[in-house]
């Protein structure tokens, strides 16, 4: 692939378990799917502590072996589990920390516009999502081992076809700024959150 092309990283945060996908896109509007899988954060009796090591951990290898320009993530869920809702908070601090330690912009997308963008309704089906994910792919042997693996690819969808393709920047990458006016954060090396 070119210079032109843009590699997101898409994750779909957990604490037992992350999904994560590499998906690619380019000048001349072709997307696929580099790879994806399924972190497994130990087991559910570990620590919280030791699960977001070995997310550290395993994250580190995925961005070192892909080397992602874009990390879109899933914004935050506020549901009925609040402590569901802090450790997932936590988790992704941890994805986030680390998009700021390899330079990578960020792209927070609540899970309805990622069920909106990809399957045209935002209180979509997971297998719903799953079906127009293979369409948007253009292939039919994508086998996901996991429904977090399946959603982390359809977030990284997501944040490409909310760009404007397929104008490019001066250093030869994609203009990541989504269409809609959000832009995506920058987390300069050594930045803090407020």
């Amino acid at each position: 692939m070119g210079v032109d092309r843009l590699r997101v990283l898409g994750i779909d945060p957990g604490t037992l378990k992350l999904g994560w996908s590499v998906v690619d896109t380019c000048a001349e509007s072709e997307t696929h799917r580099v790879d994806s899988g399924c972190l497994t954060l130990g087991k559910s009796n570990a620590s919280i502590s030791e699960r977001l090591h070995q997310l550290h951990i395993q994250l580190r290898q995925v961005i070192e072996r892909f080397h992602p320009d874009v990390l879109a993530i899933e914004s935050a869920f506020f549901g009925d589990n609040a402590r569901s809702a802090l450790r997932i908070g936590e988790a992704r601090g941890v994805v986030l920390m680390m998009a700021a330690e390899f330079n990578m912009d960020v792209d927070e997308i609540p899970p309805a516009t990622v069920k909106r963008r990809i399957a045209g309704n935002g209180r979509a089906t997971k297998e719903q999502v799953y079906s127009m994910t293979l369409q948007h792919l253009g292939c039919a042997d994508f086998s996901p081992i996991s429904e977090d693996e399946s959603d982390a690819v359809a977030i990284a969808l997501c944040h490409i076809q909310s760009l404007d393709v397929p104008k490019a920047t001066s250093n030869n990458k994609l203009n990541s700024k989504p269409k809609n006016g959000r832009s995506c954060v920058k987390l300069p090396p050594g930045s803090t959150f407020q």
